[in-house]
């Protein structure tokens, strides 16, 4: 299977903060509870704004279920806080608020961005490629062997 490239305008810090929190992440069970607080949220959420609910109630309630689920699933299956909490208990003034808001929004952003990786099958080979253990920490699974375009490597070798 052939790993897509993170694209460069998301820049490296985006994708340091994405391998911090997909190593919270590592264990599938821990996942499994993401990913379905992910359908429940944005599935009750929608479905909501379907049946007329208002979205700035339909909105809130499909987040609360996410985090309903997922929450839970840190010190259950990974033994520890989930980020997103960690990073809220950081906060010790308002000052702290707009640098801890930022990396809170993005693991907030993560969520369905992680069960949309797993649902299409990138997933696991991102997380192999990122050095992170998608079985959890105490399980091993093969390395990925990534397709090389024969075409592009040739050109960027003559480049040279």
């Amino acid at each position: 299977m052939k790993i897509m490239k993170i694209p460069s305008y998301l820049g490296k810090k985006a994708v340091e903060n994405f391998k911090e929190y997909l190593t919270d992440h590592q264990n599938p069970k821990n996942r499994l509870g993401h990913h379905i607080g992910t359908i429940v949220g944005i599935g009750g959420g929608v479905g909501a704004m379907i049946a007329g609910v208002p979205p700035e109630i339909a909105v809130p309630a499909g987040t609360a279920a996410v985090y309903a689920c997922a929450i839970p699933s840190h010190p259950i299956f990974e033994g520890g806080k989930s980020a997103t909490v960690k990073k809220l208990q950081e906060i010790k003034s308002i000052w702290d608020v707009p640098a801890k808001a930022g990396k809170v929004l993005f693991y907030v952003l993560c969520e369905p961005l992680m069960s949309l990786m797993a649902f299409t099958g990138i997933l696991r080979p991102v997380m192999r490629k990122m050095g992170l253990n998608p079985l959890g920490t105490d399980k091993v699974e093969a390395p990925v062997q990534e397709e090389v375009n024969k075409p592009q490597e040739k050109e960027a070798n003559k480049a040279l």
